[in-house]
C-alpha cells in the first residue's frame, strides 16, 4: 500500500499516536549528525515528456473508474502497473546520468559514498500503431554504476539481485574503505546498516514519504569521525509546461521541503527552491 493508505491501516489499528519524535528533535538531541542537502535540478526532454502525459491521462482514467466502482480486477492490474512504469521513467530521465557524471567528473574517490538508483530498467520508446514498444532496455543501476567506473569509483552493487552473503560481503568491503560506494535500490532500506556513510546521492524520484524517511534516516547516523553528512537529490524541475507538470513538480517540491526543513545550508538553496516554486505556482516555502 502507499503512504496515506498504510497511515489509515496503522490508525484502523492504532486509534491515535502516542508520540512523536521529529527529525529536528533528534538532530536537536545529538542523536543524528547534521546535514547539508544540495538539489540537482533535472530537465524531462520531449520523449520523456510526452511518455509521462500518456502515462498520467491512463492513470487518471483509471482512478476514476475505481472511485466509481467499475475498476475490475484486470484493470486494476492495468493501473498498478501504469503507476510502476511511470515511477520508472522518472527514475530513468537522461538528464540525471548526466548531472551525476557531471559531478562526479569534480569529485576525487573517496569512501562511504552512497548511491540510490532507481529499480527496473530505462526504456526508450517507439510508436507503433499509436503503442508506446519499449526497446533498448538498461538497468538504472548499470548507468549509475557506469558512470562512476568511467571517473575510476570502486563501487558494489547492492540489490535484490545478489546474495544475502554477498550483501554482508558488499558492506564489509563498504565499511574496511575496500570500496568507495554502494549503488543500492531498495534492499538497503531494511535492516543493513552504514552509519559510516557521510554522502548520498538519491538519483531515484521517490514520492514514497515513508522510503526517503528511511533513507535519509540511514545517511544521519552518527559514527566515530563523521560531523556530518551531505545529501544531493535530483529533483525533476524543468518542463515545457507550467500546468501539465505541476502536479510532478508539487510532489518533487514536497521532497524537497522535507529535507530542507532541517538541513544545515537553508540560506543557500532557500532562494533557488522559490524560484521553481513561483515558476509553477507551488505554495511558497515556510519561513522559519
Amino acid at each position: 500500500p502507499g503512504d496515506e493508505e498504510s497511515k489509515l491501516i496503522l490508525k484502523s489499528y492504532y486509534v491515535d499516536e502516542v508520540a512523536t519524535y521529529t527529525l529536528q528533535q533528534a538532530l536537536d538531541d545529538d542523536r543524528l549528525c547534521p546535514y547539508s542537502y544540495h538539489i540537482h535540478e533535472v530537465e524531462m526532454n520531449s520523449d520523456e515528456e510526452e511518455e509521462y502525459l500518456r502515462l498520467t491521462r491512463l492513470i487518471t482514467s483509471l482512478y476514476k473508474q475505481k472511485r466509481d466502482g467499475t475498476l475490475n480486477p484486470s484493470d486494476q492490474s492495468m493501473l498498478d502497473n501504469t503507476i510502476f512504469k511511470r515511477a520508472r521513467l522518472l527514475d530513468g530521465v537522461e538528464d540525471k546520468f548526466d548531472k551525476l557524471a557531471e559531478i562526479i567528473k569534480s569529485k576525487k574517490p573517496s569512501p562511504y559514498k552512497l548511491f540510490y538508483c532507481g529499480s527496473g530498467y530505462q526504456a526508450s520508446y517507439e510508436d507503433d500503431e499509436e503503442l508506446k514498444i519499449e526497446k533498448d532496455s538498461i538497468r538504472i543501476i548499470d548507468r549509475i554504476t557506469e558512470i562512476l567506473d568511467k571517473q575510476g569509483w570502486d563501487v558494489s552493487k547492492f540489490t535484490s539481485t545478489e546474495s544475502h552473503r554477498d550483501r554482508r560481503n558488499v558492506l564489509k568491503t563498504f565499511k574496511s574503505k575496500q570500496i568507495h560506494a554502494i549503488a543500492a535500490i531498495k534492499v538497503l532500506d531494511e535492516g543493513f546498516d552504514v552509519p559510516m556513510c557521510d554522502e548520498a546521492y538519491f538519483t531515484a524520484s521517490s514520492s514514497s514519504e515513508r522510503q526517503w524517511v528511511q533513507r535519509r534516516g540511514r545517511i544521519l547516523r552518527k559514527s566515530d569521525n563523521k560531523d556530518s553528512a551531505v545529501v544531493h537529490d535530483f529533483v525533476i524541475t524543468k518542463t515545457s509546461s507550467t500546468t501539465n507538470f505541476k502536479e510532478l513538480i508539487a510532489r518533487e517540491m514536497a521532497r524537497v521541503d522535507a529535507f530542507f526543513e532541517s538541513c544545515s545550508n537553508q540560506h543557500e538553496i532557500k532562494m533557488k527552491i522559490k524560484v521553481i516554486k513561483d515558476a509553477y505556482l507551488i505554495d511558497e516555502l515556510k519561513e522559519e
